[in-house]
């Protein structure tokens, strides 16, 4: 599992952005904007638009993002214009989330304030409760939050010495990147790879950011207290998640995947699989690599393949999607993990 931040760094850098972010609530007509600022009317503050604001309001105006970003980059004050075009003919009102002097997001009125400090303040005091829990790995990017947390006492060996244990993959995003997550996750001891049981399959919840109109006018802080339903299911799904009788048969069914046996070619087997979960070419050099090096051509085995991978992205973000996609293999049906194990070249 990537390590990113500490425990401690993560609420410290959380508790730095709450202190510097301020949203605002205006009518696209009242909004001012060139590629290198952005001004609401009346507030009198300029921000620097950030690229995901960018790629919100080409979304928003309903301009190609290949065309927006040529213009922004060869033709700036016609960008200027287009936007400012259809800015100007709407009164949709909209939600502009900004940290420190960016412009970070650009946002339906009725996004839901579901934010990192809210996640830290209300859900997680709760989950330490159950005194069985430890932060394993944690980060904050520019686009999302993430907290992994595993319970030593709920353990189990798939093969004799290949340990895992329980735990909770908490996402967020506060910039309409993804809603607020919490997964079901395994850690491996031997190579403390993570695997993440994503949607469904994982019985976790997800909690998208909709919710009520937000008022014109700049908003005040979010109120983790309005969300308190939220934070009671996420809360109920987190102790499903992570019952002792539901693990004994998540055991079973990877000491299942380890009998699934890759008889085909492996480097065709990983090719198929790349396209399937969308690994790059160097991400899938690196699972191939790793399944020949530890010489484990199972279903299981490709999973720890693509896991142990996730660790060697720079990207947290992508880490934690890799961990995701490693999950999603034991989700195949049976024609589709033929199509793996059985490969061959053409």
């Amino acid at each position: 599992m990537k390590q990113g931040l500490t425990l401690n760094q993560l609420q410290t850098q959380i508790q730095l952005q709450e202190n510097i972010k301020h949203d605002y609530v205006a009518l696209a007509s009242d909004i001012q904007f060139s590629p290198d600022l952005v001004e609401i009317t009346g507030d009198g503050d300029k921000y620097k638009p950030t690229g995901l604001f960018h790629e919100q309001m080409a979304g928003f105006c309903d301009i190609p993002r290949r065309y927006y970003d040529r213009m922004r980059q060869d033709a700036p004050a016609l960008l200027t214009e287009n936007v400012g075009h259809w800015l100007k003919n709407s009164r949709k009102p909209r939600l502009v989330r900004t940290l420190g002097g960016d412009a970070r997001a650009f946002l339906s009125s009725k996004y839901l304030r579901l934010d990192h400090g809210q996640v830290m303040s209300q859900l997680f005091p709760r989950l330490m409760d159950r005194n069985d829990l430890h932060v394993e790995s944690a980060d904050v990017t520019p686009t999302r939050m993430h907290l992994k947390v595993v319970s030593p006492k709920i353990e189990g060996e798939v093969r004799k010495g290949d340990v895992v244990r329980a735990g909770l993959a908490i996402s967020n995003s506060e910039v309409g990147l993804g809603a607020l997550e919490v997964q079901f996750l395994l850690y491996r001891l031997v190579c403390t790879n993570g695997l993440i049981r994503a949607g469904n399959a994982g019985h976790g919840v997800r909690r998208y950011h909709v919710g009520k109109k937000l008022q014109i006018g700049e908003a005040p802080p979010a109120d983790g207290l309005t969300a308190e339903g939220v934070w009671t299911r996420a809360l109920g799904a987190a102790n499903y998640l992570l019952d002792a009788e539901r693990f004994r048969a998540v055991i079973d069914s990877l000491r299942g995947a380890a009998g699934m046996r890759i008889t085909g070619d492996p480097e065709t087997a990983v090719e198929i699989l790349a396209k399937r979960v969308y690994l790059n070419k160097e991400e899938s050099g690196q699972v191939l690599n790793t399944l020949l090096a530890e010489n484990d051509l199972t279903q299981w085995g490709l999973v720890n393949a693509v896991t142990r991978t996730a660790q060697a992205v720079t990207d947290y973000d992508r880490s934690t999607e890799l961990e995701a996609l490693g999950g999603s293999i034991l989700d195949l049906d049976s024609s589709q993990w033929r199509e793996i194990a059985e490969a061959q070249p053409n």
